[in-house]
């Protein structure tokens, strides 16, 4: 049987009791290959005696076919599908989703929940709006949206730096920035002109 395991944010010491045992009794562990490898970096550190298999995650029509099909005949065995966060967020598991197997979705702590306890900030209370948002660099589009929102948290925001930069200098919102999230190299950030890596959040109060 397949098991889909969400790995975290990057720390292995936050990988789920649940989803560790998957992995240390699994014959095959297969991965989406990376340039940050950082689902590879977490397997590695956990030391699975399992076969570790990279997947490519650009891929044409002809490599999604051969890795579905390379998924499903290792799913006849005690295989792991491991991904980095939780699988159902933002994950490359969107890919095989629907491949006509059983098979099971072990969920893993996201980055925003991460980002949430390395800044110790409540993300909502009460009946507090909560919306996530992939970079948009829409200015208006992205002012519409986190303005109807008591939180918003903005992922992958070197693709909407601009935009960010014309709706923040309004003065109007707390903002909280946060890149290499449960890392050795976990860093807060001042401003949004600091922002450089791919695995930043950035959290947006609608009020101060």
């Amino acid at each position: 049987m397949l098991k889909v395991v969400g790995l975290g944010p990057g720390d292995p010491d936050l990988l789920t009791i649940k989803g560790y045992k998957a992995i240390m009794s699994a014959d095959y562990i297969i991965y989406p290959e990376s340039s940050l490898n950082i689902a590879y970096n977490i397997i590695k550190k956990l030391g699975p005696p399992g076969r570790i298999i990279p997947m490519r995650l650009e891929m044409n029509g002809q490599d999604i076919n051969n890795n579905i099909e390379l998924i499903k005949r290792l799913s006849e065995r005690n295989t792991v599908y491991a991904v980095e966060g939780d699988p159902m967020l933002y994950s490359t598991f969107k890919e095989l989703y629907n491949i006509n197997i059983n098979y099971e979705i072990i969920p893993g702590i996201s980055s925003i929940n991460a980002a949430a306890a390395s800044l110790k900030l409540f993300l909502g209370t009460g009946s507090d709006i909560i919306n996530i948002i992939p970079g948009i660099n829409d200015y208006k589009k992205l002012k519409g949206l986190i303005d109807n929102s008591d939180t918003s948290i903005i992922l992958k925001p070197r693709m909407c730096l601009e935009a960010l930069k014309n709706l923040l200098a309004s003065g109007n919102y707390n903002y909280y920035i946060i890149e290499n999230i449960s890392s050795e190299n976990e860093r807060i950030l001042k401003s949004i002109d600091d922002i450089d890596k791919y695995m930043t959040v950035v959290v947006i109060k609608r009020y101060i």
